[in-house]
């Protein structure tokens, strides 16, 4: 069962997947239409699930199930990352690729390899007014709260100490 996603309730629980890419309205369409098909049958051990879904900033799918209503399982949730792995290849989209992290500046999604970041920050090439999208939130409350934090409040300042200090 859908529901819309600002009906979900604060713990439901999120699956954040990053595109490397900005999706077509076309393809946000059939996602969104193909993704709700299969939310619509999603079950954990024959027991419906309360599910939602939606795109943001035509880049980030996300994922959301209540489970006040029903738990997902370990079976469903390999079903779900099934679903997602055939559109990330029917797409080509990258969305496992958890080595690559978001960042908002200058108006723009800008993604950015965890082996360059360092050097991305030492460049100025990511300023600290930047914004990271924390896509390891957990819960509708925390995607709600923290998916987008702003650089220096995020565990990438880190980076940004290190360059005030040389």
């Amino acid at each position: 069962m859908t529901t819309p996603f600002d009906l979900m309730p604060d713990n439901a629980r999120v699956w954040v997947y990053q595109s490397q890419r900005a999706l077509t309205a076309d393809e946000q369409e059939t996602i969104t239409k193909n993704t709700n098909a299969f939310l619509e049958q999603w079950a954990a051990h024959g027991k419906e699930l309360k599910t939602s879904f939606e795109i943001r900033d035509d880049r980030f799918l996300i994922v959301a199930v209540d489970e006040s209503f029903n738990q997902a399982t370990g079976c469903s949730i390999d079903a779900s990352v099934a679903f997602m792995k055939a559109i990330d290849t029917e797409y080509q989209l990258d969305l496992f690729d958890r080595t690559k992290i978001a960042f908002i500046f200058n108006g723009q999604i800008v993604i950015e390899s965890l082996s360059t970041l360092k050097a991305k920050v030492d460049n100025g090439e990511i300023p600290s007014s930047a914004v990271l999208v924390n896509n390891s939130v957990s819960s509708k409350k925390e995607l709600d709260e923290d998916w987008k934090q702003p650089v220096l409040k995020s565990w990438v300042s880190r980076y940004f100490k290190t360059l005030q200090q040389n």
